[in-house]
């Protein structure tokens, strides 16, 4: 195994999840209107380094068992290091090898760090860019396709109809498109227990949250808090959604 090869195999992993990781702070609507030439001054226009935060990426990207094994050798020898005789030369497992579990997981650890900072050392902003210059074509749908579903699955998007915010968060919640959290935010609980209290309504058994819970439409209705004005600041400022192109709040999860 070529050491210096692997690491740029490895390195072109992490400028895809760096690349990634631009895209994901974008919105789609804005992606899908840029052409590819203006999708790669945008990504290069951006600071890249790496970080700590990406160890576990890296870690991660080692394989598993043999193929792993024979990555880890090569760290080893590249640092001048003593390494385990774990497999033979077919890739099975040795049932009795010279290192004890300790010294093993010494060596794993050493390696990690090892691979960690050989990646570190090796990337820089010029090759990243030119790396974007020679691949993104290649690679950009399926890409753009993880961020995709990325955001899909982490994030809360709210169609924004000026003067129609109030009946679309209304129809989210009663549709449970919106974290029940919400309801609690927007309707006045204090109202509905007052009202309910009116009725004499045993709270021990079945209190406000019970009816919210229940009959979700009919306490939006009669509780909500919030007109359009102050529903949208409610939104921005305490739940940290961000307007989009003036048509939707997205939030991050």
């Amino acid at each position: 195994m070529n050491y210096q090869l692997e690491l740029l195999t490895y390195l072109n992993k992490i400028y895809d999840k760096k690349i990634e990781d631009v895209l994901i702070k974008e919105d789609i609507d804005k992606l899908e209107n840029l052409n590819l030439n203006e999708i790669k001054s945008l990504i290069k226009s951006k600071e890249i380094f790496l970080g700590s935060d990406l160890n576990k990426f890296i870690i991660n990207l080692i394989p598993k068992e043999f193929d792993g094994y024979l990555l880890r050798e090569a760290i080893s020898k590249a640092h001048n290091i003593n390494y385990p005789m774990l497999y033979n030369e077919n890739g099975e497992p040795l049932k009795n090898y010279t290192h004890n579990n300790f010294a093993t997981i010494l060596w794993q650890d050493f390696t990690n760090e090892a691979f960690i900072n050989d990646l570190y050392n090796k990337f820089n902003k010029e090759d990243f860019n030119t790396y974007i210059d020679e691949n993104l074509d290649k690679i950009y749908n399926h890409i753009i396709n993880k961020v995709k579903i990325f955001k899909s699955e982490n994030s809360i998007v709210i169609p924004y109809i000026k003067n129609n915010l109030v009946n679309t968060f209304k129809e989210m919640l009663i549709k449970k498109e919106l974290p029940f959290s919400y309801a609690l935010s927007v309707v006045d609980m204090e109202a509905l227990r007052d009202y309910m209290t009116k009725f004499a309504i045993s709270l021990d058994y079945y209190d406000e949250f019970d009816k919210l819970e229940d009959d979700m439409e009919e306490c939006l209705n009669n509780f909500f808090k919030y007109d359009e004005e102050n529903l949208l600041n409610f939104l921005v400022n305490n739940e940290n959604f961000v307007l989009i192109d003036n048509n939707k709040l997205v939030k991050s999860i």
